[in-house]
């Protein structure tokens, strides 16, 4: 393999890399309702591509390195890019806990972890259950699952994305 194919494999890789980092990037902003960023996002995404198309297709070496350029750049890029996303994501998750009774001592755990929470009974199917519910950032998430299997492995956790959190303890806490 000559020097020429070599950069030629290198300006693919990482035109890929750089534009499917900015596609998964743009994709988690379209999930958050932030159009107009994921617009600029895309304009910066096709120029890229562009160029990188265009120099992979005009081209008259015949390579495999060149092909696997292009693939493992675009294997790349999408990791590295909803890695990054996820990394910068600072969406809340809304936490319900179901247990089958009142679990006072997982409730004055999760309150000495400092996790705020809302607990009130509930009607199940056959019974009448007690919920926990909970608003925290994913960094605490890992915590109070700790703190759940330790005091109650058969409660029922429901964890959703929460677009927007308004007053409550979790917004003062400066979490």
């Amino acid at each position: 393999m000559n020097l020429d194919v070599f950069l030629l494999g290198l300006y693919i890789f990482f035109g890929r890399l750089a534009d499917m980092t900015l596609n998964a990037f743009r994709v988690s902003l379209i999930t958050k309702k932030k159009r107009l960023y994921a617009a600029l996002v895309a304009v910066v995404e096709a120029i890229i591509w562009f160029l990188v198309v265009k120099k992979a297709m005009n081209t008259t070496v015949e390579s495999l390195f060149i092909v696997l350029s292009y693939a493992f750049g675009f294997a790349m890029g999408t990791f590295l890019g909803t890695t990054l996303a996820s990394i910068l994501d600072r969406s809340k998750l809304c936490i319900r806990i179901i247990t089958t009774d009142k679990n006072e001592t997982l409730i004055e755990e999760l309150k000495k972890a400092d996790i705020p929470l809302s607990f009130f009974s509930c009607e199940g199917a056959v019974k009448e259950h007690y919920m926990i519910y909970i608003v925290a950032t994913k960094e605490q998430f890992k915590q109070i699952k700790e703190i759940i299997e330790k005091y109650d492995s058969s409660a029922f956790i429901i964890v959703n994305e929460n677009k927007e959190a308004i007053n409550g303890s979790f917004l003062r806490m400066g979490k």
